[in-house]
């Protein structure tokens, strides 16, 4: 009788149907979606923060008191620097981000 009881509660608690197996589910759902929200936050406001890193510089660029070739190189370069930020955000940072929803 006693081995009946634990083979029922088994496939009962555990089994495919059972509270576990549920709570398995939902909480790998519920952690997908997580991640899906925390990654686009992540490019949005990152993406909103470079644009207005460049255009500040645009900006300044529009004085004429900075149009020394110090300015123009010192611009060139946060230009370059804003591009290489993105492609990171875009390149490893979403991996990684698609690496903890596997992993979920």
């Amino acid at each position: 009788m006693r081995s009946v009881r634990h083979q029922y509660l088994r496939d009962t608690i555990l089994g495919a149907t059972g509270p576990f197996s549920a709570i398995a589910n939902r909480t790998h759902v519920e952690a997908e979606l997580l991640i899906d929200k925390v990654g686009k936050d992540l490019t949005k406001n990152t993406a909103t923060m470079l644009e207005a890193v460049r255009a500040d510089f645009d900006r300044k660029n529009a004085r004429k008191d900075d149009h020394a070739e110090q300015g123009r190189d010192f611009r060139k370069q946060l230009h370059e620097l804003v591009e290489e930020a993105r492609r990171i955000l875009n390149g490893v940072t979403q991996q990684s981000l698609d690496l903890c929803k596997q992993y979920t």
